[in-house]
């Protein structure tokens, strides 16, 4: 078999080779937006899930205090400021709800979120009487020992040793 040694001249090369390069300058990058990640939102957001998962009455007393626990922290989220008479479905359409700057919350970040959680955890720890003692009390603990977790990445491990003991 015959073997042909053709080469394009060299014009003809460098044509091509610019006609790539016009090509790969041609080519548009698309515009990489930054998103912004609201950690405040997305606790907003998770609490209201959750609570939206809550529509069939409790079966025990530990759900009931899990159940309760999300309540009680969604009412500090709530923008229209604490108010503990509020039903399930107002509190999930209030933390739906994009936050604006004129909210009440008794919570306006995550750093008072998170100083929130300590406090509560805290005080449940130094409860003599804590000791399994109230079902009821033990949900409402995992509650905020989730929600710790969450506000808190470092944490995240420690919340999930302690809830799955």
């Amino acid at each position: 078999m015959l073997k042909l040694n053709i080469k394009p001249s060299k014009k003809a090369a460098d044509k091509r080779l610019a006609k790539y390069a016009n090509a790969r300058r041609a080519v548009k990058r698309p515009e990489v937006g930054i998103v912004k990640h609201d950690p405040m939102e997305s606790l907003r957001a998770y609490i209201a899930d959750t609570l939206s998962g809550f529509n069939a009455p409790a079966l025990n007393r530990y759900e009931t205090g899990f159940k309760e626990g999300f309540k009680e922290f969604a009412n500090m989220l709530h923008p229209a400021g604490y108010h503990c008479d509020r039903s399930i479905s107002e509190l999930i359409a209030g933390l739906r709800k994009p936050s604006t700057k004129s909210t009440k919350a008794s919570l306006q970040n995550i750093q008072a979120a998170l100083n929130m959680l300590d406090e509560i955890l805290e005080g449940i720890a130094y409860d003599p009487e804590y000791p399994f003692v109230d079902r009821y009390l033990c949900g409402f603990e995992d509650a905020h020992w989730l929600l710790l977790g969450l506000v808190d990445p470092p944490m995240r491990a420690a919340a999930l040793r302690y809830l799955y003991r």
